[in-house]
């Protein structure tokens, strides 16, 4: 996805994650919460790297 800011064109990359508990150093899943959660990446290395 791109869009348009002061002229300029940005890349933008959304990703969706899944909600769950933090345990040790992880986020596990939890099969009773479905909840998303979304992150807008706008960081040029990683738009770049998809």
């Amino acid at each position: 996805m791109a869009i348009a800011t002061n002229g300029r064109k940005k890349d933008l990359i959304i990703r969706e994650g899944k909600v769950g508990p933090w345990k040790g150093s992880q986020v596990h899943e939890d099969p009773d919460n479905d909840e998303a959660y979304y992150e807008v990446v706008v960081n040029r290395k990683v738009t770049r790297s998809c």
